[in-house]
Formats: C-alpha cells, structure tokens, sequence
C-alpha cells in the first residue's frame, strides 16, 4: 500500500512538472510569434516609407521635366507626410496651389537660404495680372518663424530656413504672377491659376486650416 502511494505521487509529481513544462514552452512560443509578427508590421511599415520615397523622387523628376511653368517640388514634414509646393527650388514654396476668387487660402511659406539674409527681414509679395490688377499680400512682414523640412532627396543644401503662414485672397479669376522679396529684394516669381469663385460655396469666406 505505502509503495502504491509513493508511485502515485511520483506520477503526479512528473505529471505537475511535464504540465509546467508545456505552458513555459506554449508561453516561448507565444512570445516568439508576437515577435515575428511586430517585426513584419514593422518590415512593412518601412518598406511603406521606402515606397513613398521612391514615389516622391519619381514626382520630382517628372515635376522637372513637365511642369516648368509651374515649379512643383516636395518636401518632407516627417517620415510619414509629403508636402507638394508650388515656388522655386531653394527660395521658396507654397504649400496652397488651389485658389478660387474672393476666396482666402492659407498656405505656409517656406524660404530657403542663409538664416542671416532671411530671418528678422522683411518680406513683400505682390500679386498682379494681366488686366494691370496690382495687389500687396504681404508688405513690411518681419520674417520669425524657422522652420526646416528638408527636400526628400539626397541633396545639399535642401532643408528650409523659414516658415510663415500667410492668407492669400485674389480678386478675379485668370493667371496671376506673385513675386516675393525679401528686404525688397525679389528672390523669385512664380505663375499662379486662380479659379472661378463659387457662389455655392458656403466656406469662401472662411480661412482652411494650414495643410501642416
């Protein structure tokens, strides 16, 4: 009987330890799939990154060759956003390319160059037509505000040195020149479209959030 006893508790013994066993190697083997399944988020997530950054060189290339009249180029906020402006490479860009008539854009203005010839100067934009429509946007304007967002191309010199928010309202529709100085002197011109202003358009009179 006492030999009965101590089998059975022998078994019990190997049966509590192989138990303790199994849940350590179910608990290895749940930690490891965990593992590989956060790395493969992450593989992904990178790869995602990569993509863009392949699909943004691309739009730059092509920006170069087809767009001219327009100067589109992109900027990096993060990791994750591409900015699309319209301006001159290494002067400066606006992140608003959509404008309708009467109608307030609130873009950010991006400068390129050194901080000494930007920051703490003035800043004049001008906007003008064909019809001799002559309109000060910004006049007398103290530069403040850096801000960096580097070109997402391995390139010298690509980071900004400035950044302003501005409102943007054009009187008619058509083709409109804005021309930007600094400490008047003008650093770049660009073409701009402006829309028909859209009299169902109940936000027209309403500044839109920045795009940043």
């Amino acid at each position: 009987m006492e030999m009965n006893n101590i089998l059975k508790s022998k078994i019990k013994l190997c049966f509590i330890l192989l138990s303790v066993v199994l849940i350590a190697l179910s608990g290895i083997f749940f930690v490891k799939y965990i593992n590989e399944k956060n790395y493969s988020k992450r593989d992904k997530f990178i790869t995602a990154i990569d993509i863009n950054e392949i699909k943004v060189k691309k739009n730059i290339d092509v920006s170069n060759i087809n767009d001219d009249d327009k100067f589109y180029f992109y900027v990096k906020k993060d990791n994750m956003n591409i900015i699309k402006l319209i301006g001159v490479r290494g002067k400066f860009g606006f992140t608003e390319d959509n404008y309708y008539a009467n109608n307030f854009s609130y873009t950010n203005l991006y400068l390129w160059g050194d901080e000494d010839n930007i920051l703490n100067k003035n800043l004049k934009i001008t906007a003008s037509n064909s019809q001799g429509n002559v309109i000060d946007i910004v006049d007398g304007f103290k530069i403040k505000k850096e801000g960096h967002a580097p070109e997402p191309s391995a390139r010298e010199n690509t980071t900004s040195t400035a950044v302003e928010q501005l409102n943007i309202k054009l009187s008619a529709e058509g083709t409109w020149k804005l021309s930007v100085y600094i400490d008047n002197n003008l650093i770049g011109e660009i073409n701009i479209d402006v829309k028909k202003e859209n009299a169902d358009d109940f936000n027209k009179n309403i500044v839109r959030p920045s795009p940043l």
